[in-house]
């Protein structure tokens, strides 16, 4: 439906692939409206929206291209959602990527709590893929890309640990068996894991879960758990009780820098350089 002028707030999504109000776009508009969501409300040049459209290959037409794709925008989603700035674009939205940060930022730093069971769920739910997935050959896109892809990580582990806290042990244990499967090079996960399986009265499966991480951790990353995580193997080896505000300073510690892909392209090779990325995560998030 065509229209000018909005009656209700756009819905702009930029996780996965970029859509307004879940509506498909076509694959120039993707690249145009994630380009002008990445700047925000400095805006995009036209410059910089038609080597994003076009990869540095624009023809002669790109500029007029690009005017014709905005139209088309504003025709379809009301003329307001993009406004004109100055030798470019703006997008006069709040994206989901905003929201989601807006919601999460401040409570992965706060100690666990029940409270933040609801917000975070329901932000998380909203998460719909990769951020910027349309800006892929976009370089400066890429650590902004990086660190949501991290905040949305520390999102599932703080959400887990705030059912902990919630005494909901079970479904802890549920959402964190899946996590580690994700990525099973995130000691915290397995950390978690292990409690949420000792919380819920299961030692066995804590048990066995250290022992898949061990396993994990030698065979990948040539490296062991933390001492801490291994302390705490220990403890519930011995039958004795943990708590979950006992380890909430090590599964809460920022993990250490990512090291930088080798640039192998072979499918070999990007398991041994996410091994050796993760090698070096492991032993900073172990010192």
């Amino acid at each position: 439906m065509d229209h000018t002028t909005r009656a209700a707030p756009v819905h702009v999504s930029v996780t996965g692939p970029t859509c307004i109000d879940d509506e498909r776009l076509t694959g120039r508009q993707r690249a145009i409206v994630a380009a002008m969501a990445f700047h925000g409300d400095g805006g995009a040049t036209t410059e910089v929206l038609v080597d994003v459209v076009w990869a540095g290959e624009a023809p002669k037409a790109a500029r007029q291209s690009l005017q014709n794709q905005i139209t088309r925008l504003r025709r379809r989603f009301g003329a307001d959602l993009i406004r004109t700035d100055h030798d470019g674009y703006r997008l006069d939205a709040v994206t989901d990527v905003q929201r989601f940060e807006q919601v999460v930022a401040p409570r992965v730093h706060l100690p666990a709590s029940p409270d933040g069971v609801t917000p975070l769920a329901d932000a998380l739910a909203g998460w719909r893929g990769v951020p910027y997935a349309d800006l892929v050959d976009f370089v400066p896109a890429e650590a902004e890309r990086s660190r949501l892809v991290e905040l949305h990580a520390r999102a599932q582990e703080h959400l887990a640990v705030c059912r902990l806290a919630a005494g909901d042990h079970g479904r802890a244990a549920v959402d964190l068996a899946a996590l580690v499967g994700e990525d099973p090079y995130r000691e915290r996960r397995w950390t978690l894991l292990v409690l949420a399986h000792h919380l819920a009265g299961r030692q066995a499966d804590a048990l066995a879960a250290y022992d898949r991480a061990v396993r994990c951790f030698e065979t990948d990353l040539r490296a062991r758990p933390s001492t801490a995580l291994t302390i705490l193997r220990d403890r519930i080896a011995e039958d004795g009780a943990v708590a979950l505000d006992e380890v909430e300073a090590v599964v809460a510690r920022k993990p250490a820098p990512v090291v930088p892909s080798t640039g192998s392209s072979s499918p070999a090779g990007h398991r041994r350089a996410r091994a050796a990325r993760c090698r070096h995560r492991h032993a900073g998030s172990a010192s």
